[in-house]
């Protein structure tokens, strides 16, 4: 009898336990689950905020370079303008000189000081997209693959650096021109060739210019990607929610019957087993009066 009790008080104790445990899952397990996708919502919104700040900084880049690409398409136009005039005709070179040393010297200056402020742009879209090609949100990686060979901001640097020189170039050919006419074939052949650099470096402008464009519409695809992203999460996590609840709660359920038993053994109210007495059964008497 001892023995029984002993059994029933552990299994009772078990029992208890195990319901105090779903008690304090099916209390504690949702708002956990919760939290978890609060969590999560935050980071894929702070995600979002600084997509939103890339976009805007592309969005400046591509416009600070389109401003840079309008500056050298009207510095080369002028050079090969003024190529034309100092070929056709050499009493208009005074006025020639003071376009090369002055209009078009001031142009250089004007495109190259703005070239610090586009590489700067490019530097915090560099930093931003290599920050974004290694972020990975439960498993969900961004699809940004970004790790060029060469920073935008020292791409752009070389080459405003290849501006260097040009400008006090253009304006130490003011004593040549002022003092002969004799040399104006081989002046002009010089701003060719000064305009066939602008033509090249405009040319690698415009494919930063499209490179910014092409980044400004990867950002836009990612954004939208994790919005998508955003949703299912919310949704498996609010069926990881309900599933833990109906398990838990299943699980009390099964903690019952042990509870039963164990307090029954442990208040010694069991009841007996009865067993049948055959020989003395009035059906067993019957059969015999018939065989008789």
């Amino acid at each position: 009898m001892l023995i029984k009790r002993i059994l029933g008080l552990i299994i009772v104790m078990t029992a208890m336990l195990g319901l105090a445990a779903c008690l304090i899952a099916t209390v504690a397990g949702p708002p956990l689950v919760d939290r978890v996708a609060t969590g999560i919502d935050d980071s894929v919104t702070s995600i979002n905020g600084t997509l939103d700040t890339v976009s805007e900084t592309l969005q400046l880049a591509q416009e600070t370079s389109s401003q840079v690409i309008t500056g050298l398409n009207t510095a080369e136009a002028s050079v090969l303008n003024t190529a034309i005039i100092i070929s056709q005709t050499r009493p208009m070179v005074s006025n020639v000189g003071d376009i090369i040393t002055g209009d078009l010297a001031d142009s250089l200056d004007q495109v190259q000081a703005t070239i610090p402020i586009l590489a700067q742009l490019a530097g915090n879209v560099d930093k931003t997209l290599s920050f974004l090609s290694q972020v990975n949100i439960l498993g969900y990686k961004l699809g940004i693959d970004y790790n060029p060979a060469t920073p935008l901001d020292q791409s752009i640097m070389a080459v405003g650096n290849s501006f260097n020189g040009v400008p006090d170039k253009l304006r130490a050919m003011s004593g040549s021109i002022n003092a002969t006419t004799q040399g104006l074939d081989t002046t002009a052949a010089n701003l060719d060739i000064i305009a066939s650099n602008l033509h090249d470096i405009n040319a690698s402008f415009s494919s930063f210019s499209r490179l910014f464009g092409t980044y400004l519409q990867s950002t836009s695809a990612i954004k939208q990607r994790l919005q998508v992203t955003q949703i299912e999460l919310r949704n498996d996590l609010q069926l990881i929610k309900m599933g833990l609840l109906i398990f838990v709660v299943w699980l009390g359920l099964t903690q019952l019957a042990p509870l039963y038993i164990g307090i029954s053994l442990l208040t010694g109210r069991t009841a007996p087993i009865t067993h049948l007495d055959v020989d003395n059964h009035p059906s067993r008497q019957m059969m015999e009066e018939r065989n008789v």
